[in-house]
């Protein structure tokens, strides 16, 4: 797979030679691993290149993080930024200051959102991640090695759900063979990065199910977990993702929801669609949020009741629209 932007992506980056590389606040798998394996190949190529976050790499990444350097924003000035999976400038949260020092800048996103306030944009919504897009822009540009092909892996499954969501293509299992030539121990990748749960989280994920509420016969699922649960778990927010794809699974579900209380009348809400005909996203958007048709987040403020009435009433709309 070719991108139009590649010579130009290849040129900026040869042109630069202070590089901060960026991606959105409350970070994942796919903007956590672009960052890390870019700023790899970028080291490797004899480049300074910085990850920015907007606050530490929650707890759950510790895998990934082993061995990895990164920066809180800070004045320092650059000649290029290169922000992933970012479809809106609003989601870079303080790393914005950042943003601003540099004198040039790329966004490689796979959002549909047109939001271009780059100098490059490259978005392909039809990819399945943004380390797919990273993998077709640099592999005939850039040293791979097993370190690399780990990273981009991670987080290839990490957006995929494992690559059984319908942003998985036949060009994601090409990407994923190249990669095993240089890693091949995806078994072990996958236990390390996916399966471990602590005995906190698993009382998290008790709190959360014990809480699940089923409206429009069964269709749509949502779970609460208010501010006192986690302190009462000693576990974070972050720690409640899984619990929104469970719901997912439920026979009957179309559209599950996870709201998490942040403090009193602050939420921050995980939207998921079982069928890729229902779009969460519009659900988020009416929020503030956004992300992918199946997969989409935002935060709300309000009383809870009100707040979970007007997901579900949203909900109920997308179910409609799609012909149930």
């Amino acid at each position: 797979m070719k991108f139009a932007q590649e010579k130009k992506f290849k040129k900026m980056i040869q042109n630069a030679k202070r590089i901060a590389i960026l991606s959105h606040i409350d970070c994942d798998y796919d903007s956590l691993c672009s960052s890390f394996a870019l700023q790899s190949m970028l080291v490797n190529a004899g480049k300074l290149a910085n990850v920015y976050f907007d606050a530490p790499p929650p707890t759950r990444f510790e895998y990934i993080m082993e061995g990895k350097t990164y920066l809180l924003p800070d004045e320092q000035k650059y000649d290029l930024s290169i922000v992933f999976d970012l479809a809106n400038i609003k989601r870079l949260g303080s790393s914005a200051g950042v943003f601003k020092n540099c004198t040039n800048s790329i966004n490689v996103d796979h959002h549909p959102e047109e939001s271009n306030f780059t100098d490059l944009t490259i978005r392909a919504p039809d990819i399945s991640s943004t380390c797919e897009i990273l993998y077709w822009l640099t592999r005939k540009h850039f040293k791979y090695d097993s370190e690399v092909a780990k990273l981009l892996y991670i987080g290839i499954s990490g957006d995929t759900g494992g690559f059984v969501f319908a942003n998985t293509g036949s060009n994601t299992f090409k990407c994923l063979a190249d990669l095993y030539t240089f890693n091949n121990k995806y078994d072990e990748i996958a236990r390390d990065a996916f399966n471990h749960k602590s005995k906190e989280q698993i009382q998290l994920f008790r709190m959360g199910l014990e809480s699940v509420q089923y409206f429009d016969e069964g269709r749509i699922s949502v779970s609460f977990l208010p501010e006192k649960a986690f302190k009462d778990t000693g576990t974070m927010r972050e720690d409640a993702s899984f619990l929104v794809m469970l719901l997912q699974q439920v026979e009957g579900v179309l559209v599950s929801v996870n709201i998490c209380e942040d403090k009193p009348k602050d939420y921050r809400i995980s939207l998921r669609a079982a069928h890729s005909g229902i779009d969460v996203s519009v659900i988020a958007g009416a929020f503030g949020g956004g992300g992918h048709m199946r997969a989409s987040g935002c935060g709300a403020k309000g009383e809870f009741v009100k707040v979970r009435d007007k997901i579900v009433a949203l909900a109920k709309k997308a179910i409609a629209e799609r012909g149930d």
